[in-house]
């Protein structure tokens, strides 16, 4: 069977075509998504789900640009284990009140989303400010206790093949990507790093990649690659500096390795075999920054994939665009790559095989809100160790004008 995993659930398609939902209601409406999925050892499927805010507070970001608050009011950050909090609350404008003073400044998406929020909040007390606790709903503060939950954010979940036995595997992860088993055994995950926005924004956080232990906290929403939120370089000019959300932290685990900040670390996947190269090489997709979304810095990194020695952790630039195009458009008027998603090897370990989901242009600076995605441009690469043949399989469609990985890699 093929096993899908789509916003909120996971589903299974057979040979007729007949697609049968197996896992249903996961907390995926709000910024983050259940996302990769892979078979154990022990022959269960793991797969990560992401937290459904930046930092464990629903704030202005989540209705501008990302809408679901106003859609969605309820939506928040469940956890998927008991917490106790620390009290620590955050005082925000109303969005519909935002939206409404600016709307004449805002795009033309803004005052859409302000439109159609109208209809849903007709019933809800338009005050001007409000008052906001972690892992609640916009608007409420009172909780010192929340109840786990198995389908929770920021967690490894893992199940039987047909759905039943679902479980936390592991938690404190903000947003759990790429999720892959490797060949000796060992359960890898990657992490997208907290953004400098909404009513706790962080900044200086880099992306992780995480050796997963069972029953293992990684430190959403508290810790930052591996150390407190607290601590200076994570204090924003947006904001506060960030104080503990949680009274008592589980023993933290450390990231196994920490990445450039908003490389957008994605999928994984390892080197089988000597065919292609190296056996049990990491290659690592990484996607590149969503600024200016994702805060104001405009540092580039990501747009590549990686390849990483497991034994000493070191990283090199596998696969890059050769051909930049001019500033402010390197990753859009170019051959590529130009974001790519995920890496993953044939069946006999000859080619690895990378999705490139093209152009993306735009945000906030853009026609709306949200980055722009040109149809048509996206591109599955399928690299060859030099030498070897380049022909591919027989039900493959023809390939695009070759592009070649790195130098000498």
């Amino acid at each position: 069977r093929l096993y899908v995993s789509h916003l909120g659930k996971i589903s299974t398609v057979d040979a007729s075509g007949t697609v049968t939902d197996i896992v249903t209601d996961l907390p995926s409406s709000g910024d983050h998504q259940n996302n990769q999925m892979t078979i154990g050892p022990d022959g269960k499927i793991y797969f990560g789900q992401g937290a459904a805010t930046n930092a464990g507070i629903v704030g202005l970001d989540n209705a501008y640009p990302f809408v679901w608050l106003m859609l969605w009011p309820d939506v928040h950050d469940v956890p998927p284990k008991d917490i106790e909090l620390e009290g620590e609350t955050f005082l925000t404008p109303q969005p519909n009140n935002v939206l409404a003073r600016q709307g004449r400044l805002l795009s033309w998406w803004s005052n859409f989303t302000y439109a159609v929020a109208s209809l849903f909040a007709r019933d809800k007390e338009a005050s001007m400010l409000v008052r906001t606790g972690a892992f609640q709903q916009f608007g409420e503060s009172g909780a010192d206790r929340i109840k786990g939950q198995v389908k929770g954010n920021s967690a490894i979940l893992r199940m039987n093949p047909d759905g039943s036995g679902l479980e936390v595997y592991a938690w404190g992860i903000r947003n759990p990507f790429g999720v892959m088993w490797s060949p000796d055994g060992q359960l890898f995950v990657t992490n997208n790093g907290y953004d400098e926005r909404g009513s706790r924004p962080i900044a200086n956080a880099k992306d992780d990649i995480l050796l997963i232990r069972q029953n293992g906290w990684y430190g959403f929403p508290d810790f930052v690659n591996g150390l407190p939120v607290t601590d200076p370089q994570f204090r924003s000019v947006r904001g506060p500096s960030p104080d503990f959300l949680l009274e008592n932290h589980p023993p933290l685990e450390q990231p196994w390795l920490t990445r450039p900040k908003h490389a957008g670390v994605t999928k994984l996947d390892f080197s089988p075999n000597s065919l292609f190269g190296a056996a049990g090489q990491m290659y690592v997709a990484e996607v590149g920054s969503e600024a200016p979304i994702t805060g104001e810095d405009t540092t580039k990194a990501g747009y590549i994939v990686v390849r990483i020695d497991p034994a000493t952790k070191r990283a090199e630039t596998f696969f890059a665009n050769r051909e930049p195009g001019p500033e402010g458009l390197e990753y859009v008027t170019t051959r590529g790559p130009r974001h790519p998603v995920e890496v993953k090897f044939s069946p006999d370990g000859n080619a690895l095989y990378v999705t490139d989901i093209g152009v993306i242009h735009g945000g906030l600076a853009g026609p709306g809100p949200f980055p722009m995605p040109i149809p048509g441009s996206g591109v599955i690469w399928r690299i060859t160790r030099e030498g070897t043949s380049a022909t591919p399989p027989a039900n493959l469609s023809p390939q695009p004008p070759r592009s070649t990985p790195a130098a000498g890699r």
